[in-house]
């Protein structure tokens, strides 16, 4: 889960422990250059992500991980 704000990735947490509970969270980062070292060492199935953070998008995240234009 990527998401600059701590409390979100909290409450995201828990709702997913809840409701989803064969969901495994392997890791989390809070922007877009921790998120990308992450999803490079981790290569997730899902990620959750926020899309405004404090050092860029999640669309640039996805552009720097992928390699596309969005």
């Amino acid at each position: 889960m990527i998401d600059d704000k701590k409390t979100v990735r909290e409450n995201l947490k828990l709702v997913i422990d809840l409701y989803l509970p064969n969901i495994e969270l392997v890791g989390e980062a809070g922007g877009v250059q921790e998120g990308l070292k992450l999803l490079r060492s981790i290569r997730p199935e899902l990620v959750f992500m926020d899309i405004s953070m404090e050092d860029g998008t999640g669309f640039d995240l996805l552009a720097l991980y992928g390699q596309v234009d969005f």
